[in-house]
């Protein structure tokens, strides 16, 4: 995948997508947001880790789409219910 710049064309709003922030120099999941009346106003919703957040510091300059989940269905040891338990 490559990445796509926001400024040439926007993700689709309400869809999380991987969102470049050139000037922290990070990365995270995202989306794009519309205001309470339906028009695309360039606010962004991005998760980091902490929970998600509408006030991010700056403007993501590029995205992508998130890639699909694994196909492969859970190894047996993952769905014991004491995993991870000592």
């Amino acid at each position: 995948m490559e990445w796509i710049s926001v400024k040439d064309n926007p993700p689709d709003p309400n869809v999380d997508v991987l969102l470049w922030f050139d000037e922290g120099k990070n990365m995270t999941v995202g989306s794009l947001l519309f205001d309470d009346t339906g028009e695309q106003d360039w606010n962004w919703s991005a998760n980091t880790g902490d929970g998600w957040y509408t006030d991010c510091e700056g403007q993501p300059t590029h995205w992508m789409p998130l890639p699909e989940p694994p196909k492969e269905e859970t190894a047996e040891w993952l769905k014991e219910e004491d995993h991870g338990k000592e």
